[in-house]
């Protein structure tokens, strides 16, 4: 991590975080900066800023699996979205980790979700903008997409999370489908187009809109 002045002069660094790992997000609140890196197990370093020609390490922690963004709450919690992992580093479900970063020198992970599936994936990974987080509500809205082997057939799952995220933990309140079943092919229909990804979502007083090619969705937030 490097830190420059108005003229694009290097004046502070922070080398060989990770030696052998890569850089899979980061994210700057105030004068700290956040930064997650992976190869088997999923560190999260906390890096102060406040002395721009003296950055350093002030804790990390580390977690199977790997955040693909981050996005602070307040002051005191991070949330992650990206991938579980086995111990192995083998990637697995979609992740929503809720870190608390009160402590700087000891974050730690107060909760998580894990879509399980065989595959699953989510564009709020690399869009922010496919992010909808109210702080008000309590609640969180990314696209996913899923598949998963049944007997000798793949299902597969369109549309978006609705993910409510308090102090302390992060649960599945609801889904929203986008995705049409076709019976002949026990898949959905237009699956390889991506008909039913969803790409934005978005309030509108009570009602919450998920956006994708095939439709917009309107749903009542209250229930």
């Amino acid at each position: 991590l490097y830190v420059l002045d108005s003229d694009l002069e290097i004046i502070g660094s922070v080398e060989d975080i990770a030696p052998g790992e890569r850089i899979y997000s980061a994210r700057f609140v105030g004068d700290k900066a956040y930064m997650v890196t992976f190869r088997q197990v999923d560190p999260l370093y906390v890096i102060d800023l406040s002395d721009a020609e003296k950055p350093e390490i002030l804790g990390y922690l580390k977690v199977t699996g790997f955040s693909n963004y981050l996005h602070p709450i307040g002051d005191n919690l991070l949330l992650g979205i990206g991938h579980e992992a086995s111990e192995q580093g083998r990637s697995q479900g979609l992740k929503i980790s809720l870190f608390d970063v009160s402590d700087f020198e000891n974050p730690k992970e107060i909760d998580k979700y894990v879509v399980e599936s065989d595959w699953s994936y989510s564009e709020a990974e690399y869009e922010h903008k496919a992010v909808l987080f109210d702080d008000k509500r309590d609640l969180l809205v990314i696209p996913v997409t899923y598949s998963q082997q049944l007997g000798q057939k793949w299902e597969s799952w369109q549309g978006a999370f609705a993910f409510t995220v308090t102090d302390i933990d992060v649960s599945l309140k609801g889904k929203i489908a986008h995705d049409i079943k076709n019976e002949n092919k026990g898949m959905d229909y237009y699956y390889g187009n991506n008909y039913g990804y969803v790409s934005r979502s978005l309030f509108m007083d009570d009602v919450l809109y998920t956006i994708s090619n095939r439709m917009i969705k309107a749903n009542a937030v209250s229930d």
